[in-house]
């Protein structure tokens, strides 16, 4: 009597199947019906759906409600003035410093268009840096922030 025919004998566990066999096992052990794989990939999609919007409603959140950051030490505005190094103000108009980096320089101009500081909410600025008329009427300032921006680019942007 053959030992791989016993159930029960030790040999009967060493016997290997060949080749083909393995596979068509396996394709038997890991076979799914048609629709399974087709709910699948569609959970795939819903799930990608899902993480889109969920990244889209970050964005759309106010910075002041999620920032775990100090508001005021976010760079708002940057203030360009010719013969002097560009003041950094924060969302209140206040000075942050009054060196801005290149690169934050860089930023603002690629980001934005120069607008004039020639608004109400602009004098207290102008007139403890003692801007003229004529200065603030001039293209000079930039907003870096536009309001829709993640904690994580706000802590970028305070680093530049």
């Amino acid at each position: 009597m053959d030992s791989a025919c016993i159930v029960g004998h030790p040999l009967a566990r060493r016997r290997k199947l060949s080749y083909p066999q393995r596979i068509s096992k396996h394709a038997r052990d890991r076979a799914t019906p048609a629709h399974a794989a087709v709910t699948s990939s569609q959970t795939e999609r819903q799930s990608k759906v899902t993480k889109a919007e969920r990244s889209s409603d970050e964005r759309r959140t106010l910075p002041e409600q999620s920032m775990k950051i100090d508001r005021n030490s976010v760079p708002h505005y940057l203030v360009i003035r010719t013969g002097c190094s560009p003041y950094v103000l924060n969302a209140d108009r206040l000075l942050l410093r009054r060196d801005a980096s290149r690169h934050l320089c860089a930023f603002a101009k690629a980001r934005g268009k120069p607008t004039s500081i020639e608004g109400v909410h602009w004098d207290d600025f102008a007139e403890t840096e003692g801007i003229s008329m004529i200065e603030r009427q001039r293209a000079c300032f930039y907003a870096l922030v536009r309001g829709n921006e993640t904690e994580h680019q706000l802590r970028l942007l305070t680093s530049l």
